[in-house]
């Protein structure tokens, strides 16, 4: 792939699309986390307990870096998958099935920011209050690409003709927003109670 996935993005094609775009949105909020991960690394005093919680959270970092770079590319691969199939005429399971696909990567995503909102609550337990604000950048920015992955998989679980299995997601679904919610609740509280701490 020759042309940036901006580029591509902007294009009047199908593909990449919104979920995809959302799990692009998780890797740059995702990169400034990584950043600040490896500046606290590089600190000359850091006790050694804490240079073992930072190495920790660079290695989740590098993984989940990975999967929202493989989830941006199952999202189209599973969108152009399902519009082949639903234009073919096949028959419904087989429609239901792709549709089932499409729907499950945005969902993915929606797992994956949450887990990296979790690396980012314990940073901010530790890093150094002059990277806070951009810790809050970070909480933003992973809380839009959690909700938008979100929407395209509501959007997506409304075509299912099966009311079982979108019951079930939906569910699921519904319960990963509730938690996704919680936990950028708790990493903005925790962060701005240490900057406000050390204003005073």
């Amino acid at each position: 792939m020759n042309e940036s996935f901006l580029t591509l993005l902007a294009k009047p094609q199908p593909i990449p699309g919104g979920g995809a775009a959302a799990a692009y949105a998780a890797s740059v909020g995702l990169a400034l986390l990584e950043k600040i991960v490896r500046l606290e690394m590089q600190r000359v005093e850091i006790p050694f307990q804490q240079s073992l919680i930072w190495k920790d959270l660079l290695l989740k970092l590098v993984r989940l870096s990975t999967t929202f770079a493989q989830l941006r590319d199952e999202d189209g691969e599973a969108y152009l998958r399902w519009a082949e199939i639903k234009s073919s005429k096949e028959n419904a399971p087989a429609i239901s099935d792709a549709l089932r696909q499409a729907t499950a990567c945005p969902i993915s995503i929606v797992k994956c920011v949450q887990e990296t909102v979790e690396c980012l609550i314990e940073a901010g337990k530790h890093a150094k209050k002059h990277l806070l604000s951009d810790l809050l950048a970070v909480c933003e920015i992973l809380d839009g690409a959690g909700k938008g992955a979100a929407h395209i998989a509501w959007a997506n679980l409304q075509l299912m003709s099966t009311p079982s299995c979108r019951e079930n997601l939906e569910e699921e679904l519904a319960r990963l927003r509730t938690l996704a919610e919680e936990s950028g609740n708790r990493a903005r509280d925790g962060l701005r109670h240490r900057l406000q701490a050390s204003s005073h």
